[in-house]
């Protein structure tokens, strides 16, 4: 039943990431510096301009390896490759933190990053052993938290219960932050129903849950959904998930769409697809004020309950909910983009790009009319040659913007294709 999930990570079944501080953003704002040789590279990152980080760190090593801040460049340097998803290479930059470096004062993170980039080349053992050494050898490390949740999201999704089980008992044991647990208090009493261990898990839930809080109750009655699913009481389950997120009105948008997530998956993965379909299309369309982000994450829902062998539906779905005029406009914007991107990942790029060029045809409002425009010169320039095509469009579209940020982020875009055709050049 787990192995169905699809590999996006916890977070978009378990709605967004709790409050606890980003590791990422703690590892930024606890080392960037002032001034000195890395400054320039620093804020690249800052600006999360991760080719010109990465660039800049690389250079700095070279040029000074034996510099007292070589290890802090190397570290940015892997860091950043991680980021770029240049993973073969990010391993090679940060592996000397796991020897000749494991007693500065970055190994730890570095260990982390390691995980990341293994695990994102399929190479879960070694991931998993890179964050088992973490745990050894750096029991203080203020990244032990995250560690441990990537752990259980990478278990969780190669479908070994027992272990992820045993990792969110050693995270909810070792910190009394419950934003920090989050994921791990609703997994573990997960994994305890999956194993069918039902009273083990409702008590970890009487222990774990906060009975004050809306959205934890929430969670408490889906887990006794999970529960009703797996002893064959498919009724009384089904009915407490239709009516679960209008029991509880005081959730926020961001409290509802976790519990629609968590409840989307958990119909998809017991047979009831076409169920989590209509539950998460009628979301959508309730999505007038949810960051984009957000719609995103519902629209991969969506994606995953259709599954690969209803892949046609899903793009009718997909169309339909781009031209709603009851949609709100994020909906629409969101909804063509993944349209054209699973029209292009079907190898089938034309499409989208007749597709985008008639929304700029026939698009008035600045916003969408960018977002095309941005979209369509993405899939111009993954043809070598089109790339002068790309950047066309988007100066003739900046020349007659009002908005200063939608033009800049044209502008932006059009530089990336102009660099990568004087790159090409060379």
């Amino acid at each position: 039943m787990i192995a169905a999930i699809a590999s996006v990570g916890l977070t978009l079944w378990l709605g967004a990431l709790p409050a606890h501080p980003d590791p990422d953003d703690l590892t930024q704002a606890a080392s960037a510096p002032k001034d000195g040789p890395l400054l320039d590279a620093r804020k690249a990152i800052d600006r999360e301009d991760w080719d010109e980080a990465a660039d800049k760190f690389r250079a700095f090593l070279d040029g000074h390896p034996n510099a007292p801040q070589a290890p802090e460049a190397r570290f940015w340097a892997g860091f950043c490759l991680v980021k770029l998803d240049e993973n073969e290479e990010a391993v090679e930059m940060l592996q000397p933190f796991t020897d000749a470096l494991a007693g500065d004062k970055w190994a730890d993170d570095a260990l982390l990053q390691i995980g990341k980039a293994y695990r994102s080349l399929g190479k879960e053992s070694d991931a998993l052993a890179s964050w088992k050494r973490h745990l050894e050898k750096y029991p203080q490390s203020v990244w032990r938290a995250e560690v441990m949740l990537s752990m259980i999201d990478m278990l969780f999704h190669a479908a070994d219960l027992t272990g992820c089980l045993a990792y969110c008992r050693q995270l909810t044991e070792e910190v009394h932050n419950r934003d920090s647990t989050t994921e791990a208090r609703y997994v573990g009493a997960y994994c305890l129903n999956a194993l069918r261990k039902f009273e083990e898990s409702e008590a970890w839930t009487d222990r774990l849950f906060d009975p004050e809080s809306p959205m934890e109750e929430a969670w408490r009655r889906l887990l006794g959904a999970q529960r009703d699913l797996l002893r064959g009481q498919i009724d009384s389950a089904l009915n407490t998930m239709n009516s679960i997120a209008n029991d509880f009105p005081d959730l926020d948008l961001e409290e509802r769409q976790d519990l629609l997530l968590k409840t989307s998956y958990l119909l998809r993965v017991n047979g009831r697809a076409d169920r989590a379909c209509e539950l998460i299309q009628a979301e959508i369309l309730l999505s007038s004020g949810r960051p984009e982000d957000d719609v995103d994450s519902l629209l991969d829902e969506l994606e995953s309950s259709f599954g690969g062998g209803r892949r046609a539906d899903f793009l009718t779905a997909l169309g339909r909910l781009s031209v709603d005029p009851k949609a709100p406009v994020v909906v629409r914007v969101a909804a063509r983009d993944h349209h054209a991107q699973a029209l292009t990942d079907d190898e089938h790029p034309e499409k989208a790009e007749a597709m985008l060029r008639e929304s700029l045809a026939v698009e008035t409002a600045e916003f969408p009319r960018c977002r095309a425009a941005l979209k369509l010169s993405d899939i111009l320039a993954g043809n070598l040659d089109r790339r002068a095509d790309a950047i066309k469009l988007l100066d003739q579209i900046r020349a007659n913007l009002k908005r200063r940020d939608l033009g800049n982020e044209l502008h932006e875009a059009a530089d990336r294709y102009r660099k990568q055709v004087d790159g090409d050049g060379q």
